[in-house]
């Protein structure tokens, strides 16, 4: 994806509660440019999607799981309900996500389950660059920043 991801602290916008009115806007040198309706975020309702493991993670932690409940099964848990315990115990940690933010690295995998908070018209641009073409915006934020998210139809590099 051609996305460029940027961030603001909270307190550096005033530590905002309520709803704020976002704009995303590009502008090159030469006056050409591209802007986006305003759209309405929610500052103190949003936050960052809490992601679950991957497929292949959860494979593998069941598999971990799986391996350490027979270990202690074997060792020294001997018994239905001690087997009972340990599976129940097994399930609990196999639900458990682990919290992570966004990271301003140009990668959208962070921002997975995260919708555009804003669609822009493709092709709008004032003279059809696409570096200046956006596509979509997302938003979000965490505890501590506001994070920002501008997909563009294609950045030539």
């Amino acid at each position: 994806t051609d996305a460029v991801e940027f961030e603001a602290s909270r307190t550096d916008l005033g530590n905002p509660t309520g709803f704020i009115k976002v704009v995303y806007h590009t502008d090159n040198t030469v006056g050409y440019s591209d802007y986006t309706n305003g759209f309405i975020f929610n500052a103190g309702g949003q936050t960052v999607s809490v992601p679950g493991l991957s497929g292949r993670g959860a494979l593998l932690l069941s598999l971990l799981l799986g391996g350490t409940s027979v270990f202690l099964y074997r060792r020294r848990f001997r018994g239905f309900y001690n087997l009972l315990a340990i599976l129940i115990v097994i399930t609990a940690l196999s639900t458990v996500a682990w919290a992570a933010t966004i990271t301003l690295d140009g990668q959208t995998v962070d921002w997975a389950g995260i919708n555009p908070s804003i669609t822009d018209t493709a092709g709008d641009s004032s003279n059809n660059d696409p570096n200046e073409d956006i596509l979509y915006g997302y938003m979000t934020s965490d505890g501590s920043n506001f994070y920002f998210r501008i997909d563009f139809a294609n950045i030539t590099r």
